[in-house]
């Protein structure tokens, strides 16, 4: 053009069959760590969109666990029209008022953690859960104290969660190892994640403007990807001491891979100043889950 603009003039159009990624593993997986865009400002994908996902892909079941709320259930039911199992639950953010009762919920260290829905009783008392987290000890956000899930625990299962997690972070900090065993026994599973759900960890060494420079202290030890799989092994180790399962999870916040790109919009107009390094937090296939982990040995990565 006169701009010297490119310019394209197509002589022939042809249709082509849009090719979608499969779950073909004979045994599928199912995913306990979920969140839609019912969690604030972190979520991508609607409900029905992962459910249906998981439904073509011939999964059993499905978790959906935003943060601290229980909006996305009705969707995900409907969405479920009885051709697979919806596990209602929550990412929760947990305190432990018991273990520092002189502490206000407010002064007290927050972590992620997973609660699953295993009954009847169990959707009550979470409801329960959610109600107190939200009314009587909002702080920033909805807490939910050790106390009151003691309290209410019947019918729910209780999950480690992820790197934010009290059992990751124990581990991270290198506290003793009684006190890691004691955290870890409060769970009925411990949770890992695929090595690139944590990388940032190791980037936050080489980009100091990604996060707080005082905050990123507690990465000095996790200088190489090795780092990341030693503390999941640790995990698996734990886990193997107390007889507990390990549950291998996406942490889902987007269903493709490329929708990362509509994440780090919403994470830049909050402030991360990181937002464009997206950890590939997508809805993997079970093949896809079982290469994230053939370091820890194929018999181990399938269990």
């Amino acid at each position: 053009t006169y701009r010297s603009d490119y310019t394209i003039k197509p002589k022939c159009i042809s249709t082509i069959q849009m090719i979608e990624k499969e779950d073909n593993y004979p045994e599928k997986r199912v995913e306990l760590h979920l969140h839609t865009n019912m969690s604030q400002m972190d979520g991508m994908t609607p409900p029905s969109k992962l459910v249906e996902r998981a439904i073509k892909w011939g999964h059993k079941a499905i978790a959906i666990t935003d943060h601290g709320c229980v909006q996305g259930y009705p969707e995900a039911c409907n969405a479920a029209a009885g051709k697979i199992k919806i596990i209602y639950g929550i990412e929760d953010y947990f305190i432990d008022d018991i273990k520092e009762p002189d502490k206000t919920y407010k002064e007290l260290r927050s972590y992620h953690q997973i609660i699953l829905v295993k009954n009847h009783i169990g959707l009550k008392n979470l409801y329960k859960l959610i109600s107190k987290s939200n009314i009587d000890y909002f702080y920033k956000k909805p807490r939910m104290p050790k106390s009151e899930i003691v309290k209410h625990r019947e019918g729910l299962i209780i999950g480690s969660a992820c790197e934010a997690g009290e059992l990751y972070r124990a581990i991270l900090e290198e506290r003793p190892e009684q006190e890691i065993m004691e955290i870890a026994s409060f769970y009925d599973y411990l949770e890992i994640q695929p090595v690139g759900n944590n990388r940032f960890m190791i980037d936050a060494h080489s980009d100091p403007s990604a996060k707080n420079p005082d905050k990123n202290k507690e990465f000095d030890k996790i200088t190489c990807i090795e780092d990341i799989e030693n503390i999941n092994r640790k995990v698996i180790a734990i886990a193997d001491k107390l007889g507990k399962p390990v549950v291998a999870t996406c942490d889902v916040h987007f269903i493709d891979p490329e929708d990362a790109k509509y994440r780090a919009i919403l994470m830049a107009a909050q402030g991360f100043t990181d937002a464009d390094k997206q950890a590939p937090l997508y809805f993997r296939t079970t093949e896809e889950m079982l290469n994230e982990f053939s370091y820890l040995g194929e018999e181990t990565a399938h269990e």
